[in-house]
């Protein structure tokens, strides 16, 4: 479930006792023909309360939302009291599943917000943003809100204060959070649900003088949808952590509401945690038998290499334990936990005439390595294994392999196939893997990321890998299982990036992984650089080897205190500590995620920082230039750091 951290207790509430509502749910409620119900009065206090804890309530001049109990009140804007929606024509309103136009010219919903005519509005030439949850895609292909100037049809074209039309062609499903976010003169950003499809350039323009409406974009540009739509709104930019709370939020409210077609989010960013465990951190190692085991901490070790079916079966019947009983014995030695995780087929089996023979192999491998191994991964990234004919044979393999893992080793976990979200073709795969049968009973998700792109869209939230995975998530009700990252790499061959950005990328990735609820990340590679982070040079720790170790202080038994935030590129992360220890997680990405310098504001508390080479510098002035590397502003020393 969501949790909000609010406390709902029996108080007198608009003048009767019932749960506590915040100031400002009291003011929408106050709008109300009569008192909400106590389900309908805490869901909208919910919803209202998280906006404002994270911020994005005070960057929107309007919000509507059509799952209300009456049309009258679907109409009443949540932030203020002026601007409520005046219907034109035939709108359709279905208490708690929104509002539904006929795509006829003439019907839509007025919000009366004119931007140019509103008094102090957010939304502005080069900060604004516009958006709507479509919960029925009805493929009426026209604008769901907007007007003129700023309007979005996800089908043809998108356009938010600009000089010229942009078209869109988008894959995927249609009925999602849809937000158009610009960010400056010359920038803007497309998000459908978590995933940023597109980053535009578009040149800014002048707000229209007209008002913003829902259901279509009014009658100067007259493009009238017949989708049905469940929130829509407005305000000045918001960013991919913004958009990320305002989905949460709405899927929460419509979830709790019992909207028709809605699943319970996901939560996409952490909002707090209890202590982080030292399973948050850990890698590939390639060389059990030869390189020096990794200098660094870390609590997980994962799957090895030349261990999978294919490795270790090399005639029929007989398996060969040699490479794999030595990672088994690094684990057991070094008091780790161990993921196993095979793929390949042995070249004289094929599908799906051997499946008693991939049972046998998984028996054998489980009774070998039971409360060894403590994991057990299905595959290792699926769509890409030729020895796998369809996502069907698949999931027929991994229903073969569940129960053999319960019964020999009931305390095992079993990680779902590595799911490559970058990929989109890989992102289907899986979608067709679980309506193919893949069962859903396994206690891990996994995912796989090996990307260029910057670690705060890749491993944040929003573009690609986290955005597809969490789509999966709600679809298949695995919302309660961890994540794991078992395989965060860089998308480089061996010299594609210089140390100190390999460092930038890999430690920025860790820490924007776990404030997206990715339980445990597990870096590519110790002790080979292809596609790496190469922390190992054969002799010594490299730059971005001691600064995993740096990362691994700073997070493991600390407690993420509240939401990772954004302004511009640059990000902060509030971390506390028992005794009194706070601290901030800083860095400034830039425009190429490498290039980012500015000065940064030191927290009145903050007596000291550390930087990612073990360096402590004390002695601060009110400002401390800061990069792409981040460093951690503290009050004090940490106790603890291991």
């Amino acid at each position: 479930m969501l949790s909000l951290g609010l406390a709902l207790s029996s108080r007198a509430i608009l003048g009767g006792a019932g749960p506590s509502y915040s100031a400002e749910s009291k003011a929408y409620f106050a709008r109300w023909a009569s008192p909400p119900s106590t389900r309908d009065g805490v869901a909208f206090n919910k919803f209202i309360s998280f906006l404002v804890s994270r911020g994005v309530w005070s960057k929107l001049d309007c919000l509507y939302t059509g799952c209300a109990p009456d049309e009258t009140t679907s109409h009443l804007n949540l932030i203020s009291t002026p601007f409520t929606l005046v219907k034109h024509g035939t709108v359709a309103f279905s208490a708690y599943n929104g509002w539904t136009g006929n795509g006829v010219s003439g019907s839509y919903l007025d919000s009366t917000f004119n931007p140019t005519t509103a008094t102090t509005p957010k939304f502005t030439q080069n900060s604004a943003s516009l958006f709507a949850y479509m919960l029925v895609d009805n493929a009426s292909g026209k604008a769901i809100v907007g007007n003129s100037n700023a309007r979005l049809n996800p089908t043809t074209s998108i356009r938010i204060n600009s000089a010229s039309t942009d078209t869109t062609s988008i894959d995927g499903p249609k009925n999602v959070l849809w937000v158009l976010s610009r960010s400056g003169a010359a920038a803007y950003s497309v998000y459908q649900n978590l995933l940023d499809t597109a980053d535009a350039t578009t040149a800014s323009a002048a707000p229209s003088n007209e008002p913003l409406c829902v259901c279509g974009d009014g009658p100067t540009d007259g493009d009238f949808s017949a989708d049905q739509i469940g929130l829509a709104g407005w305000g000045s930019n918001l960013t991919q952590f913004d958009v990320a709370v305002l989905r949460t939020a709405a899927k929460q409210l419509f979830f709790d509401l019992t909207v028709s077609g809605v699943t319970r989010p996901k939560p996409s960013l952490r909002v707090s945690s209890g202590a982080i465990p030292a399973t948050v951190l850990g890698m590939q190692y390639q060389a059990a038998t030869g390189d020096a085991f990794p200098t660094v901490p870390m609590g997980v070790l994962g799957k090895g290499f030349l261990v999978g079916w294919a490795a270790i079966e090399l005639s029929a019947g007989v398996y060969t334990w040699t490479a794999l009983d030595a990672f088994a014995s690094v684990a057991t030695a070094h008091g780790l936990q161990f993921l196993y995780c095979s793929d390949g087929k042995p070249s004289f089996y094929t599908f799906p005439t051997n499946h008693t023979a991939y049972s046998n192999f998984i028996t054998a491998l489980v009774t070998r390595y039971s409360g060894v191994i403590t994991h057990y991964g299905l595959w290792n990234e699926p769509s890409q294994d030729a020895a796998l004919p369809s996502a069907a044979e698949l999931a027929a393999l991994a229903n073969i392999a569940v129960p053999i893992i319960r019964a020999i080793d009931p305390a095992a976990k079993i990680c779902a196939p590595g799911f490559q979200g970058q990929i989109a073709t890989a992102a289907q795969f899986s979608d067709d893997y679980y309506a193919a049968g893949g069962p859903t009973t396994v206690d891990i998700v996994a995912l796989h990321t090996y990307n260029t792109d910057l670690p705060e869209t890749t491993s944040g939230i929003s573009r690609n890998s986290l955005a597809r995975l969490y789509r999966l998530i709600e679809k298949y009700g695995l919302q309660d299982k961890p994540i794991w990252q078992d395989e965060f790499g860089t998308g480089q061959t061996t010299g594609g990036y210089t140390q100190d950005q390999l460092t930038a990328f890999m430690t920025r990735g860790i820490i924007l992984f776990y404030c997206s609820n990715v339980d445990t990340v597990l870096v590519y590679y110790w002790d080979n650089a292809n596609f790496s982070f190469d922390l190992w040079s054969g002799s010594a720790l490299n730059t971005s080897g001691i600064a995993y170790g740096e990362v691994h202080k700073w997070l493991v038994g600390s407690s993420i205190s509240g939401i990772i935030s954004q302004s511009g590129s640059v990000y902060q992360v509030p971390l506390t500590r028992p005794g009194g220890y706070q601290a901030l997680i800083v860095w400034d990405a830039g425009t190429t995620g490498f290039n980012g310098s500015s000065s940064f504001t030191v927290p009145a508390w903050a007596t000291q920082y550390h930087d990612l080479a073990a360096g402590k510098t004390t002695g601060l002035g009110a400002t401390v230039t800061i990069g792409p590397k981040p460093l951690i502003f503290e009050n004090q020393d940490a106790t603890g750091w291991v």
